[in-house]
């Protein structure tokens, strides 16, 4: 049994479509820009990292669960938006 946990080398290996970081401000972009220093990745060579509100993704209540959920399918599925 895993901790849910990824290190930034399994991600590395793994070479995601899609980054998501839960981290705001200052913090997020400083993320961000770690990521964005992997040229080779698919999310970085597609501007596909984005950076979410922690409290929406990580302390849910039913309310933000949904906005949670409809935002990030509009992260993954960009063309499915108001379908």
């Amino acid at each position: 049994a895993g901790t849910g946990l990824y290190s930034r080398e399994k991600v590395i290996a793994a070479d995601p479509d899609v980054i998501i970081i839960t981290t705001m401000g200052i913090a997020g972009e400083k993320e961000r820009s770690r990521w964005q220093r992997h040229k080779s990745l698919k999310a970085v060579r597609f501007g596909r990292i984005y950076i979410v509100d922690p409290d929406t993704y990580c302390t849910p209540t039913p309310l933000s669960f949904a906005q949670a959920l409809e935002e990030m399918a509009g992260i993954l599925h960009p063309g499915l938006k108001g379908e």
